[in-house]
């Protein structure tokens, strides 16, 4: 729902808190229930097309990327998918081949090229959180 992050983002920088929405993903479904947010200084936007989608990239201060070989990605996909959403192994892999990995190539790939900081996926992640804080903290200066 690009129209009401664009919103939300708008809001969260007027200083307003925002109900943030939940989503069910073993049932691929919206919830009833929200998540109060509310307006920080810094606000950290995740989610693996935000840079793809050039509305939302307008509001952005810093552009992350962070790059992940496709096979690591696809491992920790199954064993999320499997150990967290119940999911079958054969669903995941066909939804792999079928949706998700056409549109990294379509999507998100191309999206690396906006990116202000990339972050290298394979490394722990306190190394890419701390490369992330130096870059917030050199923004705000």
């Amino acid at each position: 729902d690009t129209a009401l992050l664009e919103q939300q983002l708008g809001e969260l920088a007027a200083g307003r808190s925002v109900g943030l929405p939940s989503y069910d993903f073993a049932h691929h479904r919206r919830l009833e229930t929200v998540e109060l947010a509310e307006p920080r200084p810094v606000v950290l936007l995740e989610g693996i097309l935000v840079l793809a989608e050039p509305r939302l990239r307008e509001r952005l201060d810093l552009e992350v990327f962070v790059d992940t070989p496709l096979d690591i990605c696809l491992a920790r996909r199954i064993r999320r998918d499997a150990l967290e959403r119940g999911r079958e192994v054969e669903g995941v892999l066909s939804q792999y081949m079928r949706d998700v990995r056409p549109a990294y190539f379509k999507y998100i790939l191309p999206a690396k090229n906006t990116a202000d900081l990339i972050i290298d996926g394979t490394k722990p992640v306190r190394e890419g959180l701390e490369l992330l804080r130096s870059a917030i903290q050199e923004r705000r200066v």
